[in-house]
């Protein structure tokens, strides 16, 4: 996928395809049903999406590569071609991708292996803890003698080290290392088979065998058209550790190939038996750096060369592009510990990828993904987003997040995730869940259409970028040992992640360059500039680095020589690929030296950068990220946004003189945007809160217009209340805590439900249930032998009209209500077809108690259930009571008010004084997705962001005014018991706290508008 892109399409940005949409992780969790899929397909299309990537996920029972699966697939696509979506596939059932969810590991041969590093010499059959990936360590007993070692230690250092046979006895003052190959063990994640031999060509042969191939042979005319990528998830190989200390006696381990010796010795002429325990100590001569260097390098050759540039190459070969992205990109020692180096895989994909989880902003995970895009010559970067952020993640946040991704390169958005069904572990799947499960589906255009005309933008001509930063992962190897290194590793990283946070805060662009990738994209005499691939630039910056490449070294010199500008954070590396070298310090005499400093470093890069943003009083702002396009046609693309709190009122000031058009993502329109010229630099008055952007088209001239004054509201009064609501649902009480027994025995305490799940396993002596689990697909059912009764008490202040009861597997429960059995007969659905609804007759004022009786002991477990209807809801700690019905609220949290669980839409009807001059309508502090606002019966826009306004139409007298606080469900389906108050891995795990981070009291999340709405008059700045 080459940039192909040379000018601005007015026409695509008013109307955007679905190339430039976002495409969802799409959670095939269930039993799959044919027109349920092409009906969620078509939600899709209404919520602006441009398709979405077909990705099996936890709870799939349908069989992964069956008949069936690739005849829904089929369906799927015959579909979105009708809808004119685009269907993109995923290569693996559930993650990390090479296993073909078992299929391909038929053969324990090609099973993911480790050396097991011990000081213990083992024997035959010793059943010892073994690492898995998604899981707790399993036994294992089988494994093979690959090499012993007899260790002399001197002041914590390695002096000597000595091969030896395995039956070697110490001596005094020796130590004793061995080393034993295991295959991992067989593990749930992996549908009781394991990951793949990633080090290993012909695993990865095996898994495109049963997957790429598969597909290619029913969908191969599609490749590249309407199935345009395959997305890979995060394949890694095993985590290779390091001992803590020289004396540590905790077993180690390393991920290994049977191989890996053999390319080892061809590749450096030398044993890598002989160099090992190098890698794990530090060495008293020091030789530990080239031994760990060498070892690094190779390790990450093997594992590119088997998956990524193997799949890759198929891609290519087969028309369609490789995307997604590696596991642990954020830092360096991560990198080195799971996949070497990200950079080196990620330039074999089409579409180069991130995964940016948790509503973190790693700027150099996206930035490694970015520059290898640029430096290929790619078209754009996906970014697999809002993963982890749970229910009550708001637009506000979709779009800082996207923004700045978009400004640091992300063309392709892969929002996380929307499920095709929500019973059982598959609710726990990572939320929040796109879709029709949350209330604001109808909505979400709002933010794709902004995505989409801000990617026809940004793929617009060629990224203009003057500025390399050097790459220093492969530093941190040369230091990846044991814990006396660790000052080394953090100020690697620190001076890393700080080159870039400085570069990209102070509004100057700047691309990475791996030095494995620099290695074969470019050679010396291409040109003036630092030329990688398709980049060219005029300034090069090493940060803080102990190690370079000796073909690096030659280059920067060369561009040196040429005049280019070389500047060094810090002193010299003193190694070269991992030996002792002054050749660095001797290249450095020619180059600018200076600390690490940010406002020095600044200063030495002045002279490239393109953009700065001021604020009043003449400082650079912060928090601020930006791309600039340039057009073959010489006009420029400009978008520059917003990610934290700051001063709003700023001055973007571009070298170059400019006539500057606006380019409104919300309706499409381009239109003049007032500037001034100061000598050579166009200035632009610009308003950037907090999620803001501005997105400009620069054509060569002068300024058409100059700025007017900017318009503020300020406050001319606040809406009274409490004010009438509606409510688009029915009420909701959550019934997640329950007395309980087994197969008719006496009744126990009560207790959480999945808590209580795994109390009856217990009881029952089965395992207990987590996220880990094989897929249903891949298991036999078991038998339900056992019978579990769950008894709630309900407590009503209040009688009630007629209740519904939303319950999964509801056909299988007998229900029994003040011992009264209820007819199951199925009354629709509840968000999702998996909780179904049943009847209920009105509840007096009293305390009632109800009886639930399901099969037990098979693969299914025990989750809450909800009681729907108009009622209202006090919670008190753990204890609950049916209220009133809520007819009115106050401006504050709603759910003190008779709503605690709701997670559905709410309408406050209310008025206000419209005149014959414009007004509009503020709220500062709402805790919804985002606020729709309807005046005099009709919608006039929404409140999604900062400032937190909408304007408000001229009328005369009093005009009606209705705001729609769209609602989330994470008081209805989120962690309602995890007090925990740093918390952010919203996974199956956040519903299973222990300890400290548990309450039985409800813990719930503030919702509805906080404070009174402000009705605003127009003024000036």
């Amino acid at each position: 996928m080459k940039q192909t892109s040379s000018g601005f399409d007015m026409d695509q940005f008013r109307a955007p395809s679905s190339s430039y949409r976002g495409a969802p992780f799409w959670a095939w969790n269930g039993r799959l049903d044919r027109d349920r899929l092409l009906h969620q397909l078509r939600v899709f299309k209404a919520m602006g999406l441009g398709g979405a990537h077909l990705h099996p996920r936890t709870g799939m029972a349908t069989p992964y590569m069956g008949g069936e699966f690739l005849d829904l697939v089929q369906a799927c696509a015959e579909e979105n071609d009708r809808l004119g979506q685009l269907t993109w596939l995923y290569d693996e059932d559930r993650w990390p991708s090479g296993f073909a969810g078992g299929l391909a590991m038929e053969d324990e041969a090609m099973w993911c292996r480790h050396l097991r590093i011990t000081r213990r010499r083992l024997q035959p059959g010793e059943k010892l803890p073994c690492p898995v990936h998604h899981g707790p360590p399993q036994p294992q007993d089988r494994r093979e003698f690959a090499a012993a070692w007899r260790l002399v230690f001197k002041d914590g250092f390695l002096a000597e080290s000595v091969l030896v046979p395995e039956d070697h006895d110490a001596e005094p003052g020796d130590t004793l290392l061995f080393a034993y190959v295991e295959a991992e063990p067989a593990w749930l994640w992996f549908n009781n088979r394991q990951y793949a031999d990633t080090l290993n060509p012909e695993a990865v042969r095996s898994f495109i065998r049963h997957t790429h191939e598969r597909y290619a042979g029913r969908f191969g005319d599609r490749f590249g058209r309407s199935m345009p990528a395959i997305f890979t998830d995060e394949p890694l190989f095993r985590g290779n550790q390091r001992p803590a200390s020289w004396d540590d006696e905790k077993d180690c381990f390393i991920a290994w190939t049977g191989t890996f010796p053999d390319t080892y010795r061809e590749r450096f002429g030398e044993e890598v038996w002989d160099t090992l325990p190098a890698v794990l100590f530090d060495c008293t001569d020091g030789s530990h750096a080239r031994a760990r260097w060498r070892f690094h390098d190779h390790h990450t050759d093997r594992f590119v060369e088997a998956f990524a540039a193997q799949i890759g190459a198929w891609c290519e070969s087969h028309g369609i592009a490789l995307t997604g992205h590696m596991m642990f990109e954020a830092s360096l020692e991560d990198q080195t510990r799971w996949v070497g180096e990200a950079m080196r895989s990620l330039r074999h994909f089409q579409l180069p990828g991130i995964d940016m989880l948790c509503d973190a902003v790693e700027l150099s995970t996206a930035k490694q993904a970015q520059s290898v895009s640029r430096q290929l010559g790619r078209n754009g970067v996906m970014s697999e987003l809002y993963g982890v952020t749970n229910w009550d993640f708001p637009f506000a946040g979709h779009k800082r997040q996207g923004d700045w991704q978009a400004a640091l390169g992300v063309t392709l958005r892969v929002p996380h995730l929307t499920w095709y069904q929500m019973g059982g572990e598959a609710k726990r799947d990572y939320p929040a869940s796109f879709g029709e499960h949350v209330p604001w589906w109808r909505e979400y255009a709002l933010i794709e259409d902004h995505f989409a005309r801000v990617a026809v933008a940004l793929k617009s001509g060629k990224p203009r970028c003057r500025l390399a930063v050097i790459h220093p992962v492969e530093s941190v190897w040369t230091v990846y040992g044991p814990a006396a290194s660790e000052p080394q590793r953090t100020d690697l990283e620190q001076g890393f992640q700080n080159t870039l946070l400085w570069l990209l805060d102070g509004m100057v662009d700047a691309d990475l360059v791996s030095e494995s990738v620099l290695a074969g994209l470019s050679t010396e005499g291409q040109g003036s500039g630092f030329r990688v691939g398709e980049m060219s630039y005029d300034a090069v910056v090493l940060p803080p680095m102990l190690t370079i490449r000796r073909m690096t070294l030659q280059r920067l010199n060369a561009f040196s020589l040429a005049g280019g500008r070389v500047i060094l954070l810090g002193s010299p590396p003193a190694l070269v690929e991992g030996e002792a070298s002054g050749e660095p310090a001797s290249a450095a005499a020619g180059w600018v030296r200076l600390p690490c400093s940010r406002r020095q470093l600044l200063a030495a890069v002045e002279e490239v950068r393109d953009v700065a943003v001021l604020k009043p009083n003449g400082q650079p702002a912060s928090g601020l990220f930006y791309q600039m396009r340039e057009c073959e046609d010489g006009s420029r693309i400009l978008f520059v946004c917003r990610t934290r709190p700051g001063e709003s009122d700023l001055t973007l000031r571009v070298k170059g003189r400019w006539n500057v058009l606006s380019l409104n993502t919300e309706d499409g329109s381009c239109s003049s945007r007032g500037a001034t010229m100061e000598g050579s630099v166009t200035s632009v008055p610009v308003e950037l809160h907090e999620g803001g952007h501005a997105l400009m088209l620069l054509r060569p001239g002068i300024p058409s217009e100059a700025p007017g004054p900017a318009r503020r509201w300020h406050e001319r009064t606040r809406l009274d209340g409490p004010v009438p609501v509606s409510l688009d649902e029915d009420n909701v009480l959550v019934l997640d805590r329950a007395a309980w027994r087994l197969d008719g025995g006496d009744w126990r305490d009560e207790m959480e439900v999945l808590r209580l799940d795994n109390a009856a396993r217990s009881a029952l002596g089965m395992p207990p249930r987590h996220g880990e689990i094989a897929q249903p697909w891949a298991v036999p059912p078991a038998p339900d032998s056992h019978r579990v009764s769950l008894r709630y008490s309900i407590a009503v202040d209040a009688g009630t009209g007629p209740l519904r009861l939303a319950l999964e597997d509801a056909d299988r429960a007998e229900i029994r209500l003040d011992g009264v059995v209820l007819a199951v007969r199925p009354d629709g659905y509840w968000v999702d077809s998996a909780f179904q609804c049943v009847a209920v007759s009105p509840l007096p004022a009293g305390e009632h108690v109800l009886e639930l009786t399901w099969p037990f002991g098979g693969g299914a477990g025990l989750e809450a259930c909800y009681l729907l209807g108009d009622f209202g809801v006090s919670v008190s700690g753990r204890h609950v009571r049916l209220t009133a019905p809520v007819r009115s609220l106050a401006w504050g949290d709603w759910t003190r008010q008779g709503l605690p669980f709701y997670g559905g839409n709410v309408t406050y009807h209310s008025e206000y004084d419209a005149g014959d001059i414009p007004l509009a309508l503020r709220i500062p502090h709402a805790r919804a997705a985002l606020v729709g606002v309807s005046a005099g019966g009709r919608r006039v826009g929404s409140i999604s962001r900062a400032p937190w306004e909408c304007g408000l139409p001229a009328g005369n007298g009093r005009m009606s005014l209705d705001l729609c606080a769209f609602g989330t469900r994470v008081n209805c389906f989120g962690q309602l018991h995890n007090c925990a108050s740093n918390y952010r891995w919203w996974g199956p795990g956040s519903w299973r706290t222990s300890g400290d981070e548990w309450s039985d009291e409800y813990q719930l999340r503030p919702a509805g508008i906080l404070v009174a709405p402000q009705v605003c008059v127009p003024g000036t700045k």
